[in-house]
């Protein structure tokens, strides 16, 4: 399985849709974080437990009506608020992430929770890069990163800090 990273939904256009295997991802996550782009944040923010008398398939009724409008006019209008709340909590966790924003929390790739990479996350992992850039030449890096992550996957990278630089413009990012 893969992670897909994305600012807009795919069927709007592949313009802001980014892919990586999942193998591939704990490279690229490793290489941000050996060059200042992500840090880790242990501990992570901890989901919130599902309330007492709701169950998922209530929540995922309120959270995609358009795919089980059966299962969401049996819910009362208490376990609709109750599913509600609970996923503007979990939306809450997965937008979290620390004051001094150094670049993007490593957690945010370690699942395919749906972790929101703000637009201050990707913008200061852009800012380091380009950091790096400006004071060791662009050519330096790319051969570092080549050196690095070996072959084609300079290019590929690179790709990468693009998708990225436009994440900054759009809200930043969901990973799934």
């Amino acid at each position: 399985m893969g992670y897909d990273l994305y600012y807009r939904k795919p069927s709007e256009g592949d313009e802001g849709y980014f892919r990586f295997g999942a193998f591939s991802m704990g490279f690229y996550v490793e290489l941000m974080a050996d060059l200042g782009m992500a840090f880790e944040d242990d501990p992570w923010p901890e989901f919130p437990e599902l309330p007492d008398g709701l169950d998922w398939s209530a929540v995922s009724a309120v959270r995609h009506p358009e795919d089980n409008a059966k299962d969401l006019a049996a819910l009362s209008e208490e376990n609709k608020a109750a599913a509600t709340a609970y996923l503007a909590e979990i939306d809450k966790t997965l937008k979290a992430h620390a004051a001094d924003t150094p670049g993007i929390p490593v957690h945010k790739f370690s699942t395919n929770d749906g972790w929101i990479v703000l637009p201050a996350e990707a913008e200061a992992a852009v800012r380091a890069w380009d950091g790096l850039c400006e004071k060791r030449g662009t050519e330096a890096m790319v051969a570092e990163i080549t050196e690095k992550l070996g072959g084609d996957r300079a290019e590929y990278w690179l790709r990468w800090v693009e998708y990225l630089r436009g994440a900054v413009q759009h809200d930043g990012f969901e990973v799934h």
